[in-house]
């Protein structure tokens, strides 16, 4: 098993976020559980921000087009245990404005030679969590275990405006 994706839908005219310069991407973080037979492991992981695109006949919003995506980093697992994978963006992602929904998506391009297990909360909401495989092709699904949603959070900061300098009367 191998190509994996998560998606989870960030919505900030829904969650009363508001602010007038957007948001800047930072990391992503996902829990993952890894158990006896799954480490030491190393593997890739990327993370990006996309498009959220809405499905009349699903009554949801699901994972469009990346606008941007992380460099591809190795991350090791020493031991079995639970680990707070994060993907560091490196500023490849620009602002973007909080006057529309996104999917935040976290990738795990390789396969595992044991599938370590990506935690879900129990947020019982649906249509906010996604799942697609290399080998299921373009299709997305929704995570419904008992209504479950991944814990891939991410790390946002507020992008900042610089005002111009103010020259001093005489300065060159």
């Amino acid at each position: 098993m191998g190509g994996e994706t998560y998606a989870y839908l960030i919505n900030p005219p829904a969650e009363g976020c508001s602010c007038g310069t957007g948001f800047k991407l930072d990391r992503v973080y996902m829990m993952m559980q890894f158990g006896p037979e799954d480490a030491p492991v190393t593997f890739d992981a990327y993370a990006g921000l996309a498009e959220a695109v809405w499905d009349p006949s699903r009554s949801a919003y699901v994972p469009g087009p990346e606008y941007c995506t992380s460099p591809t980093w190795s991350i090791s697992a020493s031991a079995a245990g639970l680990y707070d994978i994060y993907v560091d963006m490196a500023d490849a992602c620009p602002c973007a404005a909080t006057t529309e929904p996104y999917f935040i998506t976290f990738h795990l391009p390789n396969g595992f030679a044991w599938w370590p297990s990506a935690l879900e909360d129990n947020d019982p909401q649906t249509g906010i969590s996604w799942t697609t495989a290399a080998s299921a092709g373009p299709t997305w699904s929704a995570i419904s275990a008992g209504g479950a949603r991944t814990s891939c959070t991410p790390t946002c900061r507020a992008a900042r405006t610089r005002s111009p300098r103010r020259r001093r009367p005489g300065a060159m």
